[in-house]
């Protein structure tokens, strides 16, 4: 197994880039080194190209469940319209993209709330400048990143907001659908 390449590496490619000019190709599993190295990203999967595109685009517009589920740390979640948590997600999104059968939603676009449906508390990451909340509802789990203060203990039960910018829809085929 090849060690991954350091932050100050990326660093240096990424000055070496800017000062040369040129293009490069840069092959990478590692999702968080495209994101940080590459102005385009070609997301490949089983040989066919899921999506092209600048780093945001593929994160704010995947043309894919799988790429909405690729791009992202954590990434976005992606249920089916008929789980719990997808039917609570679509109702805290806005209306259902027509011929929807599964949607998504990113950590950040989700809030803790007074009211909405209820999900449990399962680990909270504490990381610094933000907070992961892991939670479950039905059988699917969430994460929602929140501000550093946040800290709902395991156990709780928490309601949900989400910010309807950030809900995703897919097709049955798992292509994206433009609401």
């Amino acid at each position: 197994m090849v060690p991954a390449r350091s932050r100050q590496q990326g660093i240096e490619l990424k000055d070496l880039h800017a000062r040369l000019g040129a293009t490069f190709v840069f092959v990478t599993h590692d999702q968080i080194e495209a994101m940080s190295l590459a102005d385009r990203i070609v997301i490949m999967s089983e040989g066919r190209i899921e999506q092209i595109g600048t780093p945001m685009d593929l994160y704010g517009r995947p043309a894919s469940a799988f790429v909405a589920e690729f791009i992202g740390a954590p990434p976005m979640k992606v249920c089916d319209l008929g789980s719990p948590a997808g039917q609570a997600i679509a109702s805290l999104g806005m209306a259902a993209a027509t011929g929807a059968a599964s949607v998504g939603i990113r950590p950040e676009a989700l809030r803790l709330a007074d009211a909405g449906p209820a999900a449990k508390v399962t680990l909270v990451e504490a990381l610094g400048a933000e907070t992961l909340v892991h939670l479950r509802l039905g059988e699917d789990r969430l994460v929602l990143r929140a501000g550093h203060g946040t800290r709902p203990a395991p156990g709780q039960i928490v309601h949900l907001w989400a910010d309807p910018l950030g809900v995703a829809w897919f097709d049955a085929e798992r292509r994206a659908l433009r609401a």
